[in-house]
């Protein structure tokens, strides 16, 4: 049986490192709401979708719109 080793949901910090932008900006970007997240017990944790959007978006926008 394949297993899909895809992640579901990711920690802020590893966000962070795969946008290039500091932990501190991957926060902000939650709280506007431009990136959903859920909170799992005490943890902040995005969804891989969200991340995907949110890159699809940004990709749509283009560089310095």
């Amino acid at each position: 049986m394949e297993q899909n080793t895809q992640k579901l949901f990711y920690r802020v910090s590893t966000v962070a490192q795969m946008l290039d932008i500091t932990r501190s900006k991957a926060y902000q970007l939650i709280e506007q709401g431009e990136i959903r997240a859920a909170r799992i017990g005490k943890s902040i944790r995005v969804p891989a979708e969200a991340l995907e959007r949110f890159s699809d978006l940004k990709k749509a926008e283009g560089i310095g719109a």
